[in-house]
């Protein structure tokens, strides 16, 4: 091969010059010609593709579309989970409103017995319907206590209730009893006073009160008194004073 003004065996692979490393081919003519100066390995012609060993450059494109995709496919899920807490705390708020609206709107109604001298009571009537029984939570002489659900009638929220079904509502003594007991805490508004919902009357009267989870404050006393701080004991002193 001829390179240049010598006569050689074989075109230059990697001989070092003046710039660095020499890499030529031989041509139709057996002339030898530089290869591309990106060629590290040798090469088959003067064009890029020509280098041997060389991987031809990767496009840039399918990286970036990848990259955007990955990015849409964050932004879209994070949206999601944004628009999906914020319609789970719009239906809490939403349901806390209409259970506050539901348990402070009442009717008023008469005394059941005309002599008795007593302000009206706020109370609603009931369908059987809307009251679901769930369990029992304890029994008394003129009747059985139990946890339930209010779904007020054409609507779906369900509002958790205390139920005091009523045993024996056609005997005299259970009637009085029953009435005493509805004016007493249906005839009074306060924050620490259990409210009287309503009355669900039927083959056994049922008066509707709001839930107190944890049961007779008296017995929580009782039973925790070894638990609860001062301050929480004076707090309930206070409420109960009220």
């Amino acid at each position: 091969y001829r390179d240049g003004p010598h006569c050689v065996e074989t075109c230059p692979e990697g001989i070092l010059g003046e710039r660095g490393l020499i890499y030529k081919y031989p041509d139709a003519s057996r002339e030898c010609r530089p290869c591309h100066e990106n060629c590290t390995r040798g090469c088959l012609g003067p064009l890029l593709r020509d280098c041997l060993g060389e991987p031809l450059p990767v496009s840039r494109k399918a990286p970036t579309v990848i990259a955007v995709m990955v990015v849409g496919g964050l932004f879209l899920s994070c949206s999601c989970v944004l628009l999906a807490l914020l319609y789970w705390r719009g239906k809490k708020i939403q349901k806390k409103r209409a259970m506050r609206r539901y348990l402070e709107r009442g009717e008023s109604l008469e005394p059941l017995d005309p002599s008795e001298k007593a302000n009206k009571v706020l109370a609603r009537i009931f369908k059987e319907t809307e009251l679901k029984r769930l369990k029992v939570l304890g029994s008394g002489v003129f009747g059985t206590v139990h946890k339930g659900i209010w779904i007020p009638d054409g609507d779906s929220i369900k509002i958790p209730v205390s139920i005091k079904v009523i045993q024996d509502c056609s005997g005299q003594q259970s009637f009085h009893a029953v009435t005493d007991h509805m004016l007493a805490i249906g005839s009074l508004d306060h924050a620490y006073i259990v409210r009287l919902l309503g009355i669900c009357p039927g083959p056994q009267l049922q008066l509707v009160t709001q839930l107190l989870p944890l049961g007779s404050l008296l017995d929580y006393v009782r039973k925790n008194r070894d638990t609860i701080s001062p301050q929480l004991l004076l707090n309930w002193c206070v409420q109960v004073a009220k």
